[in-house]
C-alpha cells in the first residue's frame, strides 16, 4: 500500500523551481550586454613651458643692493727711499682778544723740537680757529711727527700761550720712495683692491641677509649685477714713490623662495594645458630664468622662466572616440589606440570575462588611465 508523502512533493517543486531559476539566470547573462574597461598606459609628453612671472605681483622676494668704494696706496716693488719735506695740516688756535695775522713762512715749533713753516699767510680772528697747511723746515724722516702741539716762536711769550697750533694727523713726506711703476705693480694692486671690495661686499650681503631674517636653506639668491671698476692713477713706466689705486663695486641680488616659485610654475603650467591633458611632473633641474625690466626704484621686474614639464592625456581626450571604438573588435581597438604617440600600451578587460564583444552603449565602456 502506497502512502502519500507531502515532503517529497515539496522537494520536487523546489528542485524544478531552482532549475528554472538557474536557466533564466543563465539566459539573462547570455543575453545581457557586457561591460568593457580600456586600461591605457599613457606616454609622457615632454614640453618646454615658458612664462613671464611678474615681481612682486606673482612672486615676492627681496632686493639687496650694495655700493662700496675702496682706495689704497701702493709702492713699486723696485724703489729707493730718499729724504723729502714732510707736509701736513694744523689748526691755529687764537684764544686772545685780538685778531692775529701770520705771514707765509711763519715758524711753528713742535713739542718734539721739529720746525715747520706756514705754506701761506693766515688771518686768525680773536677767539677762533683756522686750518692751515705747513711744511717742515728741513727734510728727513724726523719731521714726520704725529699729532702734536706747536708754539709760534715769533710771538711774545705771553701770546705764545694764547695763540698756538695743533695737528691731528701725522705729517707725511719726510721719506719718499722713488721707483718705476711696472705693469706687474699695477696688476697686483688692482687685484688687491678687487679682493678687498669682494670681501667687504660679501660681509655686507651676509649682514643684510641676517637683518631680513632670510634662511638660505629655503631661499635662492639670483645675482642680477656684480660690477667692479678699479682704476690706477699711475701708468707703467712712471717714476713714483707710491701710487693710488681706487675701485668701486656694485652688487644687486634678488632673493626668493624656491618652493614658492615651483608652486607658482606648477599652477601656471596646469592652467596653460589643453582640457584633455594633465600635468604629470616637472623637471625642476631644467629650470632656467632671466630677470628683465628691473626697476630698482619701484622694486619691480619680470622673471622670464623656461622649464621642462611632462604631461599625459586624460580620459576626455578626443582619441577615445566612442563612436569609432564601438565599430571595432578587440584586436582592432588595441591597434587603433596604440597608433597614437600619446599612448604607450593598451589593455582591454571585459565583464563578465566571456563577453568579448565591444559594447554598443556608451555607459558600458569605461576609459581608465593607468598611473595617474
Amino acid at each position: 500500500m502506497l502512502y502519500y508523502n507531502p515532503h517529497k512533493k515539496i522537494a520536487i517543486f523546489f528542485i524544478v523551481s531552482l532549475f528554472i531559476l538557474l536557466n533564466l539566470t543563465f539566459i539573462f547573462f547570455l543575453t545581457k550586454e557586457g561591460k568593457m574597461i580600456i586600461i591605457v598606459k599613457p606616454r609622457l609628453k615632454e614640453v618646454f613651458f615658458e612664462k613671464i612671472i611678474r615681481i612682486p605681483n606673482d612672486l615676492k622676494g627681496e632686493l639687496i643692493t650694495i655700493n662700496l668704494k675702496e682706495e689704497k696706496f701702493f709702492s713699486p716693488k723696485a724703489s729707493l727711499e730718499v729724504e723729502g719735506i714732510a707736509k701736513g695740516e694744523v689748526e691755529i688756535i687764537n684764544n686772545s682778544n685780538q685778531n692775529q695775522t701770520l705771514i707765509r713762512t711763519t715758524r711753528l715749533l713742535s713739542q718734539e723740537g721739529v720746525l715747520f713753516r706756514l705754506d701761506h699767510q693766515v688771518f686768525v680772528p680773536a677767539k677762533s680757529r683756522v686750518k692751515a697747511k705747513v711744511y717742515a723746515d728741513k727734510p728727513g724722516k724726523e719731521s714726520e711727527v704725529g699729532p702734536t702741539k706747536f708754539i709760534i716762536p715769533g710771538l711774545s711769550a705771553t701770546l705764545q700761550k694764547l695763540i698756538y697750533a695743533e695737528s691731528y694727523e701725522k705729517m707725511k713726506g719726510g721719506i719718499k720712495k722713488i721707483g718705476i711703476v711696472t705693469e706687474e705693480d699695477i696688476k697686483e694692486a688692482k687685484e688687491d683692491i678687487e679682493r678687498l671690495l669682494n670681501d667687504k661686499a660679501e660681509k655686507e650681503i651676509q649682514e643684510k641677509i641676517r637683518e631680513k631674517t632670510i634662511n638660505l636653506a629655503e631661499w635662492k639668491i639670483y645675482p642680477i649685477e656684480r660690477k667692479i671698476e678699479v682704476v690706477s692713477e699711475a701708468k707703467a713706466g712712471e717714476e713714483k714713490g707710491e701710487f693710488l689705486v681706487n675701485g668701486s663695486i656694485d652688487v644687486i641680488l634678488f632673493l626668493f623662495k624656491e618652493r614658492e616659485l615651483m608652486n607658482l610654475i606648477e599652477k601656471l603650467a596646469k592652467n596653460s594645458l589643453p582640457s584633455d591633458e594633465e600635468l604629470k611632473n616637472i623637471d625642476e633641474k631644467s629650470l632656467t630664468y632671466n630677470l628683465k625690466n628691473l626697476n630698482l626704484e619701484e622694486k619691480t621686474g619680470e622673471f622670464e622662466i623656461k622649464i621642462k614639464i611632462y604631461t599625459i592625456i586624460k580620459e576626455n581626450s578626443s582619441i577615445f572616440n566612442l563612436e569609432k571604438i564601438k565599430t571595432l573588435n578587440e584586436k582592432e581597438l588595441k591597434n587603433f589606440l596604440e597608433q597614437y604617440k600619446e599612448i604607450e600600451e593598451v589593455k582591454i578587460k571585459f565583464h563578465p570575462f566571456w563577453k568579448r564583444k565591444i559594447p554598443k552603449k556608451d555607459e558600458f565602456i569605461k576609459i581608465k588611465i593607468y598611473g595617474k
